[in-house]
Protein backbone atom coordinates (compact mmCIF):
# COMPACT_ATOMS: atom_id res chain seq x y z
CA UNK A 1 0.00 0.00 0.00
CA UNK A 2 1.12 3.28 -0.99
CA UNK A 3 0.50 6.11 1.85
CA UNK A 4 0.06 9.58 1.52
CA UNK A 5 1.16 12.07 4.63
CA UNK A 6 -1.09 15.40 5.27
CA UNK A 7 -0.65 18.01 7.72
CA UNK A 8 -0.29 21.18 8.38
CA UNK A 9 2.69 23.34 6.82
CA UNK A 10 2.12 26.48 6.84
CA UNK A 11 1.88 27.98 10.45
CA UNK A 12 4.26 24.96 11.66
CA UNK A 13 8.08 25.54 11.91
CA UNK A 14 8.56 22.05 12.91
CA UNK A 15 6.14 20.32 10.15
CA UNK A 16 9.48 18.70 8.90
CA UNK A 17 10.09 16.56 12.15
CA UNK A 18 5.87 15.94 12.48
CA UNK A 19 5.93 14.57 8.63
CA UNK A 20 9.54 12.53 9.61
CA UNK A 21 8.03 11.46 12.64
CA UNK A 22 5.04 10.38 11.14
CA UNK A 23 6.52 8.62 8.58
CA UNK A 24 9.11 6.29 10.52
CA UNK A 25 5.97 5.60 12.49
CA UNK A 26 4.46 3.82 9.48
CA UNK A 27 7.59 2.41 8.22
CA UNK A 28 8.24 0.65 11.74
CA UNK A 29 4.82 -0.74 12.09
CA UNK A 30 4.11 -2.10 8.27
CA UNK A 31 5.96 -2.28 4.96
CA UNK A 32 3.81 -0.36 3.26
CA UNK A 33 5.72 2.68 1.31
CA UNK A 34 5.28 6.37 2.40
CA UNK A 35 4.65 9.63 0.64
CA UNK A 36 6.41 12.24 2.26
CA UNK A 37 5.63 15.86 1.17
CA UNK A 38 7.81 17.43 3.82
CA UNK A 39 10.64 16.03 1.72
CA UNK A 40 10.03 16.85 -1.76
CA UNK A 41 12.21 19.86 -3.49
CA UNK A 42 10.71 22.57 -4.88
CA UNK A 43 12.60 25.37 -7.21
CA UNK A 44 13.48 28.74 -4.55
CA UNK A 45 10.93 30.47 -7.13
CA UNK A 46 8.10 27.75 -6.28
CA UNK A 47 8.36 28.30 -2.52
CA UNK A 48 6.03 31.18 -1.77
CA UNK A 49 3.19 31.76 -1.04
CA UNK A 50 2.19 33.18 -4.28
CA UNK A 51 2.80 29.24 -6.05
CA UNK A 52 0.82 27.41 -3.80
CA UNK A 53 -2.03 26.51 -6.41
CA UNK A 54 1.60 24.92 -8.13
CA UNK A 55 2.56 23.10 -4.85
CA UNK A 56 -0.98 21.73 -4.83
CA UNK A 57 -0.37 20.11 -8.27
CA UNK A 58 2.41 18.29 -7.33
CA UNK A 59 0.50 17.40 -4.54
CA UNK A 60 -2.49 15.97 -6.21
CA UNK A 61 0.13 13.99 -8.77
CA UNK A 62 1.20 12.22 -5.79
CA UNK A 63 -2.38 11.47 -4.13
CA UNK A 64 -3.21 10.12 -7.59
CA UNK A 65 -1.10 7.65 -6.86
CA UNK A 66 -1.88 6.69 -3.08
CA UNK A 67 -3.74 3.60 -1.82
CA UNK A 68 -4.38 6.07 1.42
CA UNK A 69 -4.05 9.06 3.09
CA UNK A 70 -2.96 9.70 6.71
CA UNK A 71 -3.99 12.96 8.53
CA UNK A 72 -0.96 14.28 10.54
CA UNK A 73 -2.22 15.40 14.07
CA UNK A 74 -3.48 19.02 13.14
CA UNK A 75 -4.46 18.49 9.71
CA UNK A 76 -7.87 19.88 10.53
CA UNK A 77 -5.96 23.45 10.99
CA UNK A 78 -4.56 23.65 7.21
CA UNK A 79 -6.46 24.27 3.81
CA UNK A 80 -3.59 22.25 2.09
CA UNK A 81 -4.48 19.15 3.76
CA UNK A 82 -8.23 19.68 3.75
CA UNK A 83 -7.89 20.35 0.21
CA UNK A 84 -5.61 16.79 -0.59
CA UNK A 85 -8.56 15.26 1.78
CA UNK A 86 -11.43 16.22 -0.79
CA UNK A 87 -9.39 15.74 -4.01
CA UNK A 88 -8.31 12.25 -2.25
CA UNK A 89 -12.09 11.12 -1.29
CA UNK A 90 -12.85 13.25 -4.87
CA UNK A 91 -11.19 10.25 -6.78
CA UNK A 92 -12.20 6.58 -7.33
CA UNK A 93 -10.59 4.43 -4.80
CA UNK A 94 -7.48 1.55 -5.79
CA UNK A 95 -9.40 -1.23 -7.77
CA UNK A 96 -7.98 -3.45 -4.88
CA UNK A 97 -9.98 -1.74 -2.16
CA UNK A 98 -13.42 -1.42 -1.89
CA UNK A 99 -13.62 2.55 -0.74
CA UNK A 100 -10.90 5.35 0.28
CA UNK A 101 -8.64 4.40 3.09
CA UNK A 102 -7.96 7.32 5.34
CA UNK A 103 -5.85 7.23 8.92
CA UNK A 104 -5.50 9.81 11.67
CA UNK A 105 -2.58 9.71 13.39
CA UNK A 106 -2.56 7.80 16.58
CA UNK A 107 -5.19 5.68 14.87
CA UNK A 108 -3.02 3.25 13.02
CA UNK A 109 -2.25 0.68 15.83
CA UNK A 110 -5.42 -1.54 14.87
CA UNK A 111 -4.92 -2.04 11.55
CA UNK A 112 -1.45 -2.43 11.48
CA UNK A 113 -1.80 -5.26 14.04
CA UNK A 114 -3.79 -6.98 11.30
Amino acid sequence: MIIFLSGAINNDPNYKKHFDDAEMEILEKSNHEVINPARFEYPESVKDRKHEDEIMDVCKAYLNMAHAIYLLRGWETSAGSKEELRYFLSKPPHPLFDAPIVFVQGGLEPWMKQ
